[in-house]
């Protein structure tokens, strides 16, 4: 068996047939699709059941909630076929999606494959290729080419942080998605395709957007809730399991992207309902925190809004991070 399709699902029962149906139709047939219910309270339980029933090529696991990164575990961990794909319960593909990525496999046998995305915002639709050339890249292109934006560079840049659109092979994919912590919310699609494509020998690009990306306001990413205060300490050290920090300039990239994801955790608090005071506490006593001071000290952009970030941060500049965090409501 070529491909084990892992769909995590919560909550999703609007979309989730369309999902499945998307999977079930492509045009290349050797695949499992495995459906993780996530605990979901919904219809989405009765409706994985009832797919398994009827397609020999699907298997259910049930489990208690516990995130999508438990999830996506569960999976890989239950998973058969020589290389993972993932697939977010509430997005579609297209037909030929798992046979592109068969004819790119057969031709170069690389360790992972990405194509495009496409997508659906409310009013309009917008194509997303991979941010790099396609075709196949060795371990030394990758070296070359990748690996100087794989966590994020001097302009804010980075390689593709979305674990769907990809096939991997099952072994790098099983031990990174293993290795990532739970606790993680948001953030976690980085960690894992990113310390998967350090591990990985080669890689091919498909030029072509395969896969359909509903923006969906209910997802974690796209929701106001304050986030972790943690969560960007917990991203730093599953990105420590994987990606040695003393090769290339990858120490330098992930002081970027720590200051970058807790800056934005500042946002979610600072765009809430949460008192100010009480917020302008909470950040400058988590500014103090060792791991984030480092990082902060120690990240360099070339771009301005990078060196808006630091600066604030490093400033304790909370005023500027809230006025920062209207403006942008206000889409200003």
């Amino acid at each position: 068996m070529l491909f084990s399709v892992i769909v995590p699902i919560y909550k999703s029962e609007a979309f989730l047939r369309e999902c499945v149906d998307s999977i079930l139709a492509q045009t290349f047939r050797d695949f499992e699709l495995i459906l993780v219910d996530d605990g979901s309270p919904d219809g989405c339980p009765d409706i994985c059941d009832e797919y398994e029933k009827t397609d020999k090529r699907v298997v259910v696991i049930h489990k208690d909630n516990g995130g999508v990164t438990s999830a996506r575990k569960a999976g890989a961990n239950a998973a058969r076929g020589e290389y993972i794909v993932c697939v977010d319960s509430d997005d579609t593909v297209s037909p030929e999606y798992l046979h592109m990525f068969n004819d790119a496999l057969k031709a170069h046998d690389a360790d992972a494959v990405c194509c495009g995305t496409v997508k659906f915002y409310r009013d309009t639709t917008v194509m997303k290729p991979v941010k790099a050339r396609s075709g196949f890249f060795t371990r030394a292109d990758l070296e070359r080419e990748i690996f100087p934006r794989l966590i994020e560079n001097a302009y804010a840049d980075s390689f593709t942080s979305n674990v769907c659109a990809k096939a991997v092979r099952r072994e790098i994919f099983v031990k990174v998605q293993n290795g990532i912590d739970d606790r993680i919310k948001i953030g976690e699609d980085s960690v894992c395709i990113r310390s998967c494509i350090f591990m990985a020998q080669s890689m091919f690009v498909i030029d072509g957007c395969l896969y359909n990306y509903r923006t969906n306001p209910q997802s974690a990413i796209m929701s106001a809730k304050p986030r972790n205060w943690d969560e960007a300490k917990l991203i730093g050290n599953s990105y420590k399991r994987f990606i040695d920090l003393s090769q290339f300039d990858f120490e330098a990239q992930f002081c970027r992207n720590i200051t970058h994801k807790f800056f934005n955790i500042c946002l979610s608090h600072l765009g809430g309902n949460e008192p100010y005071k009480m917020v302008r506490k909470e950040i400058k006593r988590q500014l103090k925190d060792d791991f984030y001071r480092q990082c902060i000290k120690q990240a360099k952009y070339y771009c301005r809004q990078g060196k808006f970030m630091v600066f604030a941060l490093k400033h304790k500049f909370v005023w500027l991070i809230k006025k920062y965090a209207r403006s942008r409501r206000s889409g200003r």
